[in-house]
Formats: C-alpha cells, sequence, structure tokens
C-alpha cells in the first residue's frame, strides 16, 4: 500500500553542509569581483600605454598616472591620476595653436625655424634691402612670422623696390640661397612636385625679371605648406579631443567603481562580523545547554541567521558585479577604439616622418636628416674620440646641363649621380643631398687620408660614366672638399671647411678634390 507522503517524518535539513555552500558562495562571488576589479585595472594600464605611444603627450604628464597602474594603487589613487591628466590634455589641446613650430606631427616639427630666418636674412643682405624692409620681411609678431607670412612679404618689398634693384649687378649666391631656402620649408610628401619644381626655377634665376615670378612662386608654396601645417594641427588636436572625453567618461567609471568598492567592503565586512558573532554566541549557547532538543533548537536558530545574512549579501553584491562588469566591458570598447585610432595615426604620422626625411628627386636623406644624423654622429665622436669626417660633392656645371638639354637631363644627372655615389660608399655611411646639385657625405671612423681617398674614388666614379641624354654624350664631373672633425671643433666649423675646400677645387679647375 502507498504511504501518503503527508504522513512520512520531515526530513533533516544538513545545516553543516548548507552553511559550508553558503561560505563557498560567499568566496565565489569575492573572488568575481577581485578579479573584474583587476581587469578594469588591466584595461586603464593599457589605455596608458596606448596614450603614450601617441608622440603629442609626454613622459612626465604620462608618468603619474603609470605609477599609479604599476603598482598596487587601489581605485582612489587610481581616479586621483586620471583625472589629473584629464586636466592637463585641454593644455596640450590650446599649446597646438599656439604656433608653426608646435608638435603637431613629425613633417612639422622637423622645420627649424631659425635656419630659415637665417637664410631669408642672407637674401636680404645680398639684395641690399635697407634695415627696414628687412625687419618687415621677418616680422616681429609671433602670429605672423611663419615662412608664408614672409616669403610674401619678401615679394612684395622686391616687387616695391624692383627699379631700384634692376640698376644694381645681380649676385650669383642668391639662386643658391632660393633653393636653401626651399629646402629650408617644412616637407609634406605630398608637395614633392612643387617642391621640385620651385627648386628648378631657383636654379633658372639670374637676373630681377626671373626673381620675381620665382618669389611669386614660393610664396605659393609656402602657403599651401602652411594649409598642410594647420591640417595636421587640427587632426592632432581632434585626437586630444578625442582622449580627453573618453578619459573624462573614465573618470566617471572610475568614480562609480570606487563607490561599489567601498559598499563591498563595507558588506563584506558587516557578513564576516556578524557570521563570526553567531558563532561565538552559538558555541557559548551550546556548552551551556545540556539537553539535545535545545541544542539542535539553537544550532538551527544560529544557521538561519548566518543564512540570511549571506542571501542579504549576495542580492546586494550580485547587482553591484553585474554593473561592475558592464562597465568593464564598455571601458574595453572603448579602449580598443581608441587603441585603433592611435595605431591608425602612429602610423600615418611615422610614414609622414620618413618621407619627409628624404630627398623626392634622388631618394637620398635630404638636408634636414642629414643635419640630425650629423649631431648624433658628433655626439659618438666626443663621447669615444673615434674619427668623423665629411665631404661636400658638387657637379661641376650643372647650370650648362640645364640650359643645353633641359632641366629634365638635370634632374636625370642628379638621380644618376646619386645612384653612383651611394654604390660607391660603405654600408654605414650616410649620403645626402645638400639642396641644387651639391652632396655631402658623412663619413664615421675615417681620418683625413682615408676621407680623401674616398673623395677621389667618388670624383672618379662620376668621371668615369659615360652619361647621355636623347642620345647625346654628356660628360659630368664633380668636385670635392673634404674636412675631418678636430678637437674643439663644432659641426657648423667642419662644414664650414669642408665647404671652403669645395669651392678652392673649383676656383682650381674643377674635378679635383681639396682638404680643409
Amino acid at each position: 500500500m502507498a504511504t501518503d507522503p503527508a504522513n512520512l517524518p520531515p526530513k533533516k535539513t544538513d545545516w553543516k553542509s548548507r552553511y559550508a555552500d553558503l561560505v563557498n558562495e560567499y568566496d565565489h562571488l569575492k573572488s568575481d569581483h577581485t578579479r573584474e576589479g583587476s581587469d578594469w585595472k588591466k584595461a586603464i594600464s593599457r589605455l596608458s600605454q596606448v596614450i603614450q605611444e601617441f608622440s603629442l603627450v609626454d613622459d612626465a604628464t604620462l608618468q603619474p598616472l603609470t605609477r599609479a597602474l604599476s603598482g598596487d594603487g587601489n581605485a582612489e589613487s587610481i581616479a586621483t591620476a586620471v583625472n589629473d591628466f584629464c586636466f592637463q590634455l585641454p593644455e596640450f589641446d590650446n599649446g597646438l595653436t599656439s604656433s608653426e613650430t608646435s608638435n603637431t606631427g613629425h613633417s612639422a616639427t622637423d622645420y627649424d625655424p631659425a635656419q630659415f630666418e637665417q637664410v631669408l636674412t642672407n637674401f636680404c643682405s645680398h639684395l641690399n634691402l635697407d634695415p627696414g624692409s628687412q625687419q618687415q620681411i621677418l616680422g616681429t609678431d609671433p602670429e605672423d612670422c611663419s615662412p608664408a607670412h614672409q616669403l610674401n612679404r619678401l615679394y612684395e618689398v622686391v616687387q616695391r623696390h624692383s627699379g631700384q634693384l634692376a640698376q644694381q649687378p645681380f649676385d650669383p649666391a642668391i639662386s643658391a640661397l632660393l633653393i636653401e631656402m626651399v629646402q629650408s620649408l617644412p616637407k609634406f610628401p605630398e608637395l614633392d612636385a612643387q617642391l621640385e619644381a620651385a627648386t628648378s626655377r631657383a636654379q633658372t634665376c639670374d637676373n630681377l625679371n626671373n626673381l620675381l615670378p620665382a618669389l611669386e612662386q614660393f610664396a605659393a608654396l609656402a602657403d599651401t605648406v602652411h594649409q598642410k601645417i594647420e591640417q595636421e594641427r587640427q587632426q592632432s588636436a581632434e585626437f586630444l579631443n578625442s582622449t580627453w572625453q573618453r578619459l573624462t567618461e573614465l573618470i566617471g567609471f572610475l568614480d562609480s567603481t570606487k563607490n561599489d568598492r567601498e559598499q563591498q567592503s563595507k558588506a563584506s565586512n558587516h557578513l564576516q562580523q556578524g557570521i563570526q558573532t553567531r558563532i561565538a554566541a552559538l558555541v557559548t549557547e551550546a556548552d551551556a545547554t545540556q539537553s539535545l532538543p535545545a541544542l539542535r533548537a539553537i544550532l538551527g536558530d544560529s544557521v538561519e541567521q548566518i543564512r540570511n545574512q549571506v542571501n542579504s549579501y549576495v542580492e546586494e553584491e550580485v547587482p553591484r558585479l553585474r554593473r561592475a562588469e558592464e562597465q568593464c566591458q564598455q571601458l574595453g570598447r572603448q579602449v580598443a577604439e581608441l587603441k585603433q585610432e592611435t595605431d591608425t595615426l602612429r602610423k600615418s604620422l611615422e610614414k609622414k616622418q620618413q618621407e619627409a626625411s628624404r630627398d623626392p628627386l634622388t631618394g637620398l636623406a635630404n638636408r634636414r636628416a642629414f643635419n640630425r644624423l650629423l649631431a648624433q654622429e658628433q655626439e659618438r665622436w666626443q663621447r669615444y674620440g673615434r674619427p668623423l669626417s665629411l665631404i661636400f660633392l658638387d657637379i661641376d656645371w650643372f647650370k650648362t646641363i640645364n640650359d643645353q638639354f633641359g632641366h629634365k637631363a638635370g634632374d636625370a644627372a642628379l638621380i644618376s649621380i646619386a645612384r653612383i655615389l651611394r654604390k660607391s660608399l660603405r654600408e654605414n655611411d650616410l649620403l645626402a643631398r645638400f639642396g641644387g646639385e651639391e652632396f655631402v657625405a658623412l663619413l664615421p671612423d675615417s681620418e683625413p687620408g682615408a676621407a680623401f681617398e674616398v673623395a677621389e674614388k667618388l670624383r672618379s666614379a662620376v668621371m668615369e660614366t659615360n652619361f647621355r641624354f636623347q642620345e647625346q654624350a654628356v660628360h659630368i664631373t664633380i668636385s670635392c672638399g673634404v674636412s675631418t672633425f678636430a678637437d674643439g671643433d663644432t659641426a657648423e666649423d667642419v662644414l664650414h671647411r669642408a665647404d671652403t675646400a669645395l669651392y678652392q677645387a673649383k676656383d682650381k679647375g674643377r674635378n679635383q678634390s681639396e682638404v680643409g
């Protein structure tokens, strides 16, 4: 006969197992919360590393945030560091609009305004312009001293004084200074063709009639360069503003997480104290009770109180953990987006830096890149005392080649000679186009005698090459000036000696090498 379930004795509750389950559940929740905290801390650390890779944010600004994330910093210290960092970001944004020499990208930062102004000053002196006109061209207001403004004013002054200038002999150095001015402008790969055209125009400038159109062309080129700089500056400002907004959102997340952690800590401490108090009372009551039914009642009551405390803790903690998980997921998406944007921008800037360091016609390092590497090699020379030499090389009668065969022949000659010179140098030697038809070779670990032998090797390689253009033979030679670093020398001293030696070789008949 079936037994009526209602008549069965009540099933005994295994309070010991139930208590162990509740403790395990508590430990599991606490472990989850700790892991979530670690996850968002890693996400913020990754964000710090992403921003650090972007060249506009310097190490000093990021150092407090990095330090807070590298140790065992709590949420409060990390939130403070992030808040301080966000507070500083608008300063970078404001700085982007202060001057044309701001750190707005590698193309712009390569520009040396002092070098450009020095060349411009020399140019005005060779034109015999009065001090007032020179001051007008250079300008006094920092906002009005960009190459674009200065070249436009130069064109206006020359045009205004054209009658006076036409009465004086035309200085041949003006053409070289024009080329140097163009080469000193900030470089942008997309403007290579215009830059090369302006350089070719400068090479043919031999009277006032040629000078005015050349200056007008240079001023237009400088205006275009100015617009490119403004465009890069705007892109960088937009990136920093976006970063600032994302980090502002991060502060809100940290504040919320900080409050959740404080509440969780209080709840956890309250739970632990309640359980310990209940267990202590249970032990005391059990010791004083002789009756088994009374002991069971006391145990059941204690376990029920503990269960209620744990359930209350779980009900409060689970929503906090879910909220933290959602916030971490949102932060992860934001960090991933910022990482992608930063990688794209950094690759673009790196490409521009590489292209801005190359001469667009020959593919060699340009004058700007040469000056940087010269400074590095000079530092090694000063530190280790190993010999360092350089050679100035200039194509003989280059203007005649342009006049007789046209500028395409001149360009072809520059490309061919660059290739010949590069093949004749060692791997660790640097060859650069210094401007116009002039090249420079930097020779680490080369004594004066060895450097002179290299110069003769280069000269012979060019002289022995059979150049042809439009089925016509073109005889091309080069002259070389050699100089070596000596105690107390600056880079300018060595460059000046090499340049002087080069002109000595020219004066002695060309197609030879001289040591300065």
